[in-house]
């Protein structure tokens, strides 16, 4: 075999290895990333769900009658308007849009938005007119619940 034919082989051999590693650092790289994705989101998330369910608690700190009184419903309704909702963040969510679908599926990011999407219908439900009161709060428990229900969307596959 002649120096030139060796040198050719060695050549492609080198760049076959080269474009390897670089293949696999790529994969390693984009592996890393979508879990920092994931992290940032679910952090967002589960401090929102954090501040809602620290807003659940005040509101039934404030409830003295019994659970199953038309009285606690009244008072429950009552004291759902009369709290403040926490100031929820969507910052994370939106400063990462470009880079959502690398870090979360189809299915992830549809949920992710319907969480976002939830607590914006809870912003407007507090804001709009509370008559009649036990259907305005059956709305915003409503919303409520689905929130503490689902919790995170993402977080049962980032474990």
């Amino acid at each position: 075999m002649d120096s030139t034919l060796k040198a050719a082989w060695i050549g492609a051999v080198a760049g076959f290895v080269v474009w390897f590693f670089s293949w696999l650092w790529t994969l390693w790289s984009d592996r890393r990333a979508r879990k920092r994705i994931r992290t940032m989101i679910s952090i967002e998330i589960q401090d929102n769900l954090s501040s809602l369910r620290e807003f659940c608690a005040a509101v039934e700190e404030r409830v003295t009658f019994t659970n199953a009184s038309h009285l606690a419903n009244m008072q429950r309704g009552d004291t759902l308007s009369a709290i403040p909702l926490p100031e929820f963040s969507h910052r994370i969510w939106e400063s990462l849009t470009p880079s959502i679908p690398l870090g979360l599926n189809e299915n992830e990011i549809r949920e992710v938005h319907r969480f976002h999407a939830l607590l914006d219908e809870l912003i407007r439900l507090k804001g709009i007119s509370r008559d009649p009161i036990s259907q305005w709060r059956n709305e915003v428990e409503g919303v409520i619940n689905r929130l503490l229900e689902k919790g995170d969307p993402i977080a049962e596959k980032d474990r």
